[in-house]
């Protein structure tokens, strides 16, 4: 089958556009893609592609979206919600959901109390394995007001991400630090900073008046191990930074 050559104008040169590149309809760099010297496409990242495609055949496996999207966005340092997962699973695969990923379902059985209690003890073992990493701010003056908390093994590729996907190219690394275990330093100073932040999207967004302050709380975190106590604390929203 014969196939008709893509071309795109640059410098008054025209050129031919490679079949595996990808034209850019938004602002967003799709997963698995990144900015091109051709304007207005996108071109392949394949290694990030071939992630997505195992992804795919852990979703067909049974595993939830968001597990699996957690699992992405770690091995490739590249951020991808549930729901991104979702709709790509949806647009591009055969996989049949229903009309909302599992997570967003209403689920009207309750938990049994056992049920409850195994899933904390998984959650604080995790929390309290040795995971060593970093724990990163960066914000970006595209988004004013808005900071984002995250956690990486690799900060350097992970702080290049950002700007990697992001056409104005302005995202800052404001403060990291180094910690033993890099899930429970997350998940403490999220419950902190979400505490005064003014609004959140997603996890790990927040809108907040002074980014000074969520700087301070960073560098200034002592890490520790974490109790069940703690968990339940946590659960029940009472938490506070001692």
């Amino acid at each position: 089958m014969k196939h008709t050559k893509l071309l795109h104008k640059i410098d008054g040169t025209v050129v031919e556009v490679p079949r595996n590149y990808k034209r850019r309809t938004s602002s967003t760099v799709n997963f698995g893609y990144e900015i091109s010297e051709i304007e207005g496409y996108l071109k392949p990242i394949p290694k990030e592609l071939e992630y997505l495609q195992d992804a795919v055949i852990k979703i067909k496996k049974g595993e939830s979206t968001r597990a699996v999207a957690a699992w992405l966005s770690e091995v490739t340092n590249r951020t991808i919600s549930n729901m991104g997962l979702w709709k790509y699973i949806k647009r591009n695969t055969s996989i049949v959901f229903d009309r909302w990923p599992r997570m967003y379902k209403k689920r009207n059985k309750k938990r049994s109390n056992k049920s409850k209690l195994t899933q904390l003890n998984l959650k604080l073992t995790k929390l309290n394995a040795p995971d060593k990493g970093f724990i990163y701010l960066v914000s970006s003056p595209s988004f004013d007001g808005w900071v984002k908390i995250g956690q990486s093994a690799d900060l350097e590729t992970r702080y290049r991400s950002y700007n990697h996907s992001n056409p104005r190219r302005d995202f800052k690394l404001d403060c990291y630090i180094e910690v033993e275990n890099k899930w429970r330093a997350e998940y403490l100073l999220i419950e902190i900073v979400k505490k005064f932040s003014i609004k959140s999207s997603g996890r790990e967004w927040f809108k907040v008046k002074n980014k000074n302050k969520v700087i301070n709380i960073i560098n200034n975190y002592t890490d520790r191990k974490i109790t069940m106590e703690d968990l339940i604390t946590i659960k029940a929203g009472f938490y506070k930074n001692d």
